[in-house]
C-alpha cells in the first residue's frame, strides 16, 4: 500500500486519516501545529507526528494538505523551499473552494498535484467516519493523478466526479447554497415559526417530517417536480397573507421572503403549473419584474415597441404638472434641460445646473405614480469622464428617486454611457438635434440631411443599443431617416421632429398647453390654449379685489360679536 502523510490534523485530516489506515494504507507521518494536537494525532494514528510539516511530508507517497484553506498555499510553499516533496508524489488538499492551482510549488517540485473535497461535514471524528461511505468526492487536477484520486476514493466507500480546474469557485459556492444556506433557511423557517409562540424544539420536531419529506422528494424527483405550495399553485390570497404578516411581525425577514419567492415562481413556470397571468401576478405581489408602484418599466417600454404600441412622453418640471400628465396617462415624463428655458428664463439649456435638475426632479417624481420618469444629465455632467459621469448619475437616482437618465451624444459618449449602464441605471440617449451642442449644429435646424451626417447618426444610434441604452430620442430628424433607425434598433426610439415612424413622441408640456409665449418649431402641435385661459382667470381676480366683489360671502368667516367686543376691550 502506498503510504500516506497528513499535514495538519484537524477534523477533516483525522478522519480521512484514520479512514485510510483502517483500509490498509501506511500511515508513516503526520504534522500538526500545537503540541496537544500532535499528541492526539500521535495517539490516534499510531505514527510519529513533527512539529515541522516538510519532516512529514517527505516520508509520503500521497501528501495530504489538510491545513485550513487560507495556509494551504502559505504551507506548501515553505514545504517546497525546505525540499519536502520530491518527484513522484502525489500532493492533494481537501479545500472546497481552493483549486488544485495553489500547490504550484510541489507541482514545480516534481509531484503530481490535484484537490480533493469531501462534500460532507466533518464535525467530530466518529460523526465523520460514519458519513465517508457514500460521500462525493470533488477532484480537479492533474490527469496523471486521477486514477490515485479513484483509488482513495473507493477505498473509502465513496464517489467521484470531476470538474474543471477553472470551475472550482462556481462548484464551492453551490456546495455553500445547498449546506450552508439550507441551514440559515432552516433557522429563518424557525424564526418564524417561535413568533406563532412554539418553542424552538417543538417548532423543529414538527417541521422534521416536512424538511425530510420534501428532501426525500427532491432525491428522488428533482426540485421542479418536487415543488408544492402556494407558489407552485398560484395561490396569490395566501402569498398575500404571508406578505402581510411577515410585514408586521418580521419585516427583517420579508426582502428574503420575496426573493425566495420570485424564484420559486420562475421554477413553478418550469413545472407548468402557473399561467402566464399568475405568474405576472405573483411577481407584482412580491416585487419581481414589475414594481409594487405599478411605474412603467424597461421591460414594458420595449414590449410596447414589439406590439408596435405607441409610446407617451410629455415633459414635466413639477410637482402638480407631474400630477396632472401622470393623470391622463403618459407612459414616460421627461424632466428635461429645457427647464432652463421655459421655467427658469435662461436663454438656452446650457445655464442649467445638475442641483436644478435634481430640485426639480424630486418633485415629478413625488407628483407622478405610474410613468417612468427620466431625467436630463444637464451640460458637462457626463462629457467630462466616465467616472464622473457615473456618479452624477447616481446623485440624480438616488436623491430624485426617477427611473432613468438622458444624455445627447453619439459615440463620443459611448464610454459614459456603458459606465452608467453598467451600474444598472437605465439610459435614455438622444440624436439628431442636440440642445446642449446646437452651437456646433448651426443652430437649431434639421439635422440628417447630408449622407456623411445621416451615416454617422445610424452608427451612434447602434452604438448607443449595443452601449446599453434602453431608448433613444431622436430630435428635428428627417422622417425617412428615423424611419430607418426605429427600424434597425430594439429599443424604443421616441421622436420629436421626427416622422410618425418612431415608436413613440415627445413634446414639452409648455408647448402641448400653449403656455410658452417664444417661437414655436414646426415640429409642435398646440393642444389647448390654457396661457390664454390663465391670462383670463388672473385678470378677473384683479378686477374683482380692485371693485371689492371678492371676496363673497360663501369665501370668508365670521366670529360672534360678543367675542369680538370682549377681544376688543382694553
Amino acid at each position: 500500500m502506498r503510504k500516506i502523510a497528513i499535514i495538519g490534523a484537524g477534523n477533516v485530516g483525522k478522519v480521512l486519516g484514520y479512514a485510510l489506515k483502517s483500509k490498509g494504507y501506511d500511515l508513516v507521518s503526520a504534522f500538526s501545529r500545537t503540541e496537544k494536537s500532535r499528541e492526539l494525532a500521535a495517539d490516534l494514528f499510531g505514527c510519529p507526528v513533527f512539529r515541522d510539516p516538510e519532516e512529514a511530508s517527505i516520508k509520503g507517497d500521497i501528501v495530504f494538505l489538510t491545513t485550513p484553506d487560507r495556509v494551504i498555499e502559505e504551507v506548501c510553499h515553505a514545504i517546497a523551499e525546505r525540499k519536502g516533496f520530491r518527484k513522484g508524489q502525489v500532493v492533494l488538499h481537501t479545500s472546497g473552494a481552493q483549486s488544485s492551482a495553489i500547490l504550484w510549488p510541489a507541482q514545480k517540485a516534481g509531484a503530481s498535484v490535484f484537490s480533493f473535497h469531501p462534500l460532507q461535514t466533518f464535525p467530530e471524528l466518529d460523526v465523520g467516519l460514519r458519513s465517508l461511505p457514500g460521500t462525493f468526492f470533488t477532484v480537479e487536477g492533474d490527469e496523471e493523478a486521477f486514477p490515485v484520486a479513484s483509488e482513495l476514493v473507493e477505498a473509502m466507500g465513496g464517489k467521484m466526479i470531476s470538474i474543471p480546474t477553472e470551475m472550482k469557485p462556481l462548484y464551492h459556492a453551490a456546495a455553500c447554497v445547498a449546506c450552508n444556506y439550507l441551514a440559515s433557511l432552516m433557522d429563518i423557517a424557525l424564526k418564524m415559526y417561535n413568533l406563532t409562540g412554539v418553542s424552538p424544539g417543538k417548532a423543529f420536531e414538527s417541521l422534521s417530517p416536512l424538511i425530510f419529506g420534501t428532501l426525500s422528494n427532491i432525491q428522488l424527483m428533482g426540485p421542479e417536480k418536487a415543488l408544492t405550495g402556494p407558489l407552485a399553485r398560484g395561490d396569490i390570497s395566501t402569498i398575500n397573507a404571508h406578505i402581510d404578516i411577515l410585514r408586521e411581525k418580521a419585516p427583517e425577514l420579508l426582502p428574503l421572503y420575496m426573493h425566495l419567492g420570485i424564484y420559486t415562481v420562475d421554477l413553478a413556470v418550469r413545472k407548468g403549473t402557473l399561467e402566464k397571468e399568475q405568474e405576472e401576478q405573483l411577481k407584482i405581489l412580491l416585487g419581481g419584474e414589475k414594481k409594487v408602484t405599478n411605474r412603467f418599466s424597461t421591460l414594458e417600454l420595449k414590449e410596447m415597441k414589439q406590439k408596435k404600441e405607441k409610446i407617451t412622453m410629455i415633459t414635466a418640471y413639477d410637482f402638480p404638472t407631474a400630477q396632472l400628465v401622470d393623470e391622463a396617462g403618459v407612459e414616460t415624463i421627461l424632466v428635461g434641460d429645457s427647464l432652463g428655458m421655459v421655467v427658469l428664463g435662461y436663454e438656452d439649456t446650457l445655464s442649467v445646473s445638475l442641483d436644478e435638475m435634481i430640485h426639480h426632479g424630486k418633485a415629478v417624481v413625488r407628483g407622478s405614480k405610474n410613468a417612468f420618469v427620466i431625467i436630463d444629465m444637464p451640460f458637462l455632467t457626463y462629457q467630462i469622464n466616465s467616472e464622473e459621469a457615473l456618479r452624477n448619475a447616481g446623485r440624480i437616482i438616488q436623491e430624485t428617486g426617477a427611473q432613468g437618465v438622458k444624455v445627447e451624444g453619439g459615440i463620443e459618449i459611448i464610454g459614459a454611457v456603458k459606465s452608467i449602464t453598467q451600474a444598472g441605471v437605465p439610459v435614455v440617449g438622444h440624436l439628431g438635434l442636440t440642445p446642449q451642442s446646437a452651437g456646433q449644429l448651426g443652430g437649431y435646424k434639421v439635422q440628417g440631411k447630408d449622407p456623411k451626417v445621416a451615416k454617422k447618426m445610424i452608427e451612434d444610434s447602434l452604438a448607443l443599443e449595443d452601449a446599453g441604452a434602453f431608448m433613444l430620442v431622436l430630435e428635428c430628424v428627417p422622417w425617412q431617416l428615423a424611419k430607418a433607425i426605429t427600424e434597425k434598433l430594439s429599443i424604443p426610439v421616441i421622436g420629436i421632429g421626427a416622422g410618425n415612424h418612431c415608436d413613440g413622441q415627445v413634446l414639452v408640456y409648455h408647448d402641448v398647453m400653449g403656455l410658452y409665449t417664444g417661437k414655436r418649431p414646426k415640429f409642435v402641435k398646440q393642444y389647448a390654449a390654457a396661457r390664454d385661459e390663465m391670462v383670463r382667470g388672473v385678470k378677473d381676480y384683479i378686477f374683482e379685489v380692485r371693485e371689492g366683489s371678492f371676496p363673497e360671502d360663501k369665501h370668508i368667516f365670521t366670529m360672534s360679536e360678543e367675542v369680538l367686543t370682549v377681544a376688543l376691550k382694553d
